[in-house]
């Protein structure tokens, strides 16, 4: 599998620009090239640049696999990845042009619209949240509820949709107010590790595959689990969607060819997903440089594989729990029906469902 000897300008730019390697390579020095799999690729006629929050996110998989597997290609497009510090960085970038499309949780897309942004979902790389909330076993060892993190740390990557729903939710159903609980927002997933395992954090919550190297090494205990349909019905009280591919409405209005080659590269990920063994994700992910060793990407795969086995498709269901979630946190977030079926399109996924039988 072939890299490029240099990287070009604009790598250099963003690798340089205070994200650190580890988030920018996840996603530019892994999203740079495609794997070599012998099937003649169409020249991209078309190109958009992808806004991502940097760092390897599990519910990103399906947009990282359609790159590696060379999808987007096949659908005549060249996707630039923009890596973002945060979900409320890249509503800005999107706001400001820079980008054309940002990958973020669903319920970041409802709260966008619920300030006024003309923006819609149009397809959904994850039907379900993938965050974890778990405490360390080093300060919280006689942990029973989540009553006894009254007083103590949690610690995040990045301030995102997923996150704080979690962590409102769980705090709402045990009774703990904001100003009990101590949400410190990272920004690099290592840091997050050291501090847990230094003891300077009592919990964390994330979307991230250090999670099941942690769980499996003992040093976090999973309390709440949204990487499953099960897992997240039991937090939520319903499906709750996870990441989605959003743009504005002029965008996709004008540019629907486009928008049906994203989700025809996504949802053919999700079906290649859905039978890919260990080895195949290794291969498929090999020229990848993650923020994590590759065995244990591939093991937090395997927790979280549940959450793949959509079709690109946002349920109904899966939109009104995430509104009900958006203004249980803040009265002020919230939309009719009919507004709330205006921040998403399932056109483009069901076009692509059909047409690869997922």
């Amino acid at each position: 599998m072939s890299r490029p000897d240099a990287p070009c300008p604009q790598r250099r730019s963003l690798l340089t620009s205070g994200l650190g390697w580890g988030a920018a390579a996840t996603l530019l020095g892994g999203l740079s090239w495609l794997p070599a799999t012998g099937a003649v690729r169409p020249s991209a006629d078309r190109s958009v640049v992808l806004g991502v929050p940097a760092g390897a996110f599990m519910s990103h998989l399906p947009l990282l696999l359609a790159h590696e597997l060379g999808y987007f290609r096949a659908e005549g497009l060249l996707l630039n990845w923009l890596p973002l510090e945060s979900e409320a960085a890249g509503s800005a970038a999107l706001s400001r042009g820079e980008v054309q499309m940002l990958v973020c949780d669903f319920a970041h897309t409802l709260a966008d619209s619920a300030q006024g942004a003309d923006i819609k979902a149009f397809v959904a790389p994850s039907r379900t949240p993938q965050m974890v909330f778990g405490v360390s076993p080093r300060t919280m060892a006689a942990y029973r509820q989540f009553t006894d993190l009254r007083g103590r740390r949690v610690a995040t990557v990045l301030p995102s949709a997923g996150s704080q729903l979690l962590i409102h939710r769980l705090m709402q159903d045990a009774g703990v107010t904001e100003t009990e609980l101590a949400v410190v927002n990272l920004g690099q997933p290592q840091a997050v590790v050291e501090q847990v395992r230094r003891g300077s954090m009592d919990a964390l919550c994330v979307d991230h595959a250090m999670v099941a190297a942690l769980e499996h090494r003992g040093e976090v205990r999973v309390v709440a689990d949204t990487r499953t349909l099960k897992g997240a019905n039991e937090v939520f009280g319903g499906p709750m969607p996870g990441a989605v591919v959003c743009a504005k409405s002029a965008f996709i209005q004008k540019e629907p060819e486009t928008c049906q080659a994203v989700a025809a590269a996504v949802v053919r990920a999700l079906k290649w997903l859905r039978t890919a063994g260990p080895s195949d994700l290794v291969r498929a992910l090999s020229s990848v440089n993650l923020d994590v060793d590759l065995v244990n990407y591939v093991a937090a795969l395997e927790k979280s594989r549940d959450g793949f086995m959509g079709d690109g498709v946002l349920p109904d269901a899966a939109a009104a729990t995430a509104l009900a979630a958006l203004a249980r946190k803040d009265a002020r977030l919230t939309l009719p029906r009919r507004q709330l079926s205006a921040t998403y399109t399932n056109d483009f996924a069901l076009k692509a469902k059909a047409r690869f039988r997922v």
